[in-house]
């Protein structure tokens, strides 16, 4: 056990009354990303408003009379009921979920952190995710996370005192620092973009694209020959696309639900960039080969293009259509993705994508967009029938797919949004000292926030990309690791 397990080992409480209120989740690994801690915190937050209803049902539990202790009882919650580990070269996104089924295993400051921020969206609380640097403690680098509640929830301005949710303390002491860097976060429901219908449908109710339905859209592969590219690896890869790009969608809906406008920007560039980047990478590995593959390999690697073509092409075509019908869309640049000639952080390794990986690399860039809500009535984005119809047969219809989505996702007044992460309302957190916080000398010396390769871990298949975009540094000092 490292020195800061050692430190930080607590016994773990039974949580018997909690079990049964937690969904089941297999915990596997599903998505990773390189960069630097200020897109780590974005991630938490996108963590944070799309998985917080899982702990719906002990947040109604932990609610307290007083706003003060509501945060000791979720304080106390994460401390006793998950056992403390830090992270070690790979670092994890874990969702609640995930977090409550290794538990007795450990977490570590991130993973506290997205429960803590997940209890507090449920009950409509706004919170702050600090990140800090510490004296004696590779002082140059931002090494611990930990959730922050304004005592006044009405500014959400830190100067009249605030509350710490450390999970990884046993106490609700502030660790000193040398410097600090607030997200805030603003429920939804208090930010007011959604003023009726936004649980007119769970997410979980939407449809979920299946395996046979992406299989069905390549013709009988039947083959016969020596081949690189066998049928077991061809599944997988379906299997893996597949349950990518079902995430993205719940993601997509996630942020249009909750009027989070810059989420919903990076995931829609998420799901055309890295569509577009495994297909090209697919292309690149089917001509690097000297004199050709066989004819097999060749069947299956056109078939693994054109899946991911059907990701890029027509759902991009139902993506882009049910945007333009609800948001107005206004150009914001370009997004890179990269599948690195370092075969370790290739797609190839990292999202378990076999065959995509050749020595020269692959780098694409996609549009990337703002959208701003036009009001009214937004309909749940799923990947309908006539979207699979269509990848076979061809003509896709904008107004025709718009018509088979059935399902209220929320009402938006025009240009609503949520708060969804940055700077307080104020504007004034940076330096503020709150009177309620009470500070001693202990240096948390809380590891595994530094940045190497962050792994979302939701339920789902195991799949993790790293290096997918590059992301420049962002907030003083902060320090992209290059390994």
């Amino acid at each position: 056990m490292s020195d800061f397990n050692l430190l930080l080992h607590r016994p773990v409480a039974d949580g018997a009354q909690f079990k049964k209120l937690i969904p089941a989740s297999t915990c596997r690994v599903h998505f990773t990303g390189d960069g630097d801690t200020g897109y780590s915190v974005k991630q938490m937050a996108n963590m944070i408003e799309t998985y917080h209803g899982q702990m719906d049902k002990v947040a109604k539990k932990l609610k307290q009379r007083s706003l003060q202790s509501t945060c000791t009882a979720i304080h106390d919650f994460a401390y006793r009921h998950f056992q403390y580990k830090a992270d070690k070269a790979t670092q994890y996104l874990r969702s609640p979920a995930c977090s409550w089924s290794v538990r007795h295993e450990g977490i570590d400051c991130k993973s506290y952190s997205i429960i803590a921020g997940s209890l507090l969206a449920c009950l409509g609380i706004n919170f702050y995710i600090r990140r800090i640097k510490q004296q004696g403690f590779e002082p140059h680098l931002w090494t611990h996370v930990y959730i922050v509640v304004p005592a006044c929830q009405k500014t959400n301005s830190l100067k009249k005192g605030y509350y710490v949710i450390d999970g990884t303390l046993p106490t609700q002491y502030e660790p000193e620092f040398l410097q600090k860097d607030d997200y805030f976060m603003q429920h939804v429901g208090l930010a007011a973009p959604a003023q009726q219908g936004l649980n007119a449908i769970s997410l979980n109710s939407l449809k979920k694209l299946k395996l046979s339905d992406v299989s069905d859209i390549i013709a009988s592969l039947a083959c016969v020959g020596a081949t690189t590219y066998d049928k077991k690896e061809l599944d997988r890869n379906l299997e893996i696309m597949n349950a990518y790009f079902n995430d993205k969608v719940v993601q997509i809906n996630s942020a249009a639900m909750l009027g989070n406008m810059q989420m919903l920007s990076d995931v829609v560039a998420d799901f055309k960039g890295v569509s577009l980047l495994i297909r090209e990478s697919f292309r690149q590995y089917k001509i690097g080969k000297t004199g050709g593959w066989g004819a097999c390999t060749n069947l299956r690697l056109d078939a693994s293009m054109k899946i991911a073509d059907f990701f890029h092409t027509t759902c991009g075509q139902a993506l882009d259509a049910w945007l333009a019908q609800h948001f107005t869309v206004t150009p914001a640049g370009t997004k890179t993705y990269e599948n690195p000639k370092e075969k370790s952080k290739s797609i190839h390794t990292t999202m378990g994508l076999d065959h995509t990986w050749t020595s020269a690399g692959k780098i694409v860039q996609v549009n990337k967009s703002n959208y701003t809500p036009k009001g009214g009535a937004i309909t749940a984005f799923e990947i309908t029938d006539y979207v699979i119809d269509k990848a076979k047969s061809g003509g896709f219809n904008p107004m025709q797919f718009l018509g088979t989505l059935t399902k209220t996702l929320a009402t938006v007044s025009s240009g609503s949004t949520s708060g969804g992460g940055g700077t307080a309302p104020d504007g004034s957190y940076t330096d503020e000292t709150g009177t309620l916080v009470e500070y001693n000398n202990q240096k948390t010396k809380a590891a595994g926030f530094g940045i190497i390769g962050w792994v979302l871990l939701l339920g789902g298949l195991t799949y993790a990309v790293t290096k997918f975009a590059k992301m420049p540094n962002k907030g003083a000092g902060a320090k992209k690791d290059t390994n």
